[in-house]
């Protein structure tokens, strides 16, 4: 193998990696938030956590809440208006049911709707 071939590819290779490196690790750009809200639509009470992570993976916002059943296909809804503008990621834990969405690949605004239904799943839905 030539040595010009290998050390030109050995240096690109570095360079993709270092840039692709400093994206994965907490340096994209947050997802501005419009809202968040959560909603239970199962018809006994549970406790909701979620959390907002920031750049660098920092933890910037939390809250823990427990959201009363459903009755008659009423579902149970509560808006979080404290949670900040923007944010990296969120992870939502119900019981020991487990979610987490990555929020850098918006350009638009989002809203964030954390559910919890009666066949015990949960999900976070992402609109934009």
């Amino acid at each position: 193998m030539n040595r010009r071939y290998f050390l030109s590819t050995a240096c690109s290779t570095a360079v993709i990696g270092s840039i692709s490196g400093c994206s994965s690790n907490g340096m994209s750009a947050p997802a501005e938030i419009s809202e968040l809200e959560i909603w239970n639509s199962d018809d006994i009470t549970h406790t909701f956590h979620v959390v907002l992570f920031g750049r660098n993976s920092k933890n910037i916002y939390e809250n823990t809440s427990n959201i009363s059943g459903t009755s008659k296909n009423n579902f149970t809804r509560k808006i979080l208006s404290d949670a900040p503008d923007s944010a990296t990621k969120i992870q939502a834990k119900v019981g020991k049911k487990t979610d987490e969405e990555d929020l850098t690949d918006y350009d638009k605004p989002i809203q964030l709707s954390v559910k919890y239904n009666s066949e015990e799943e949960l999900g976070i839905a992402v609109f934009v």
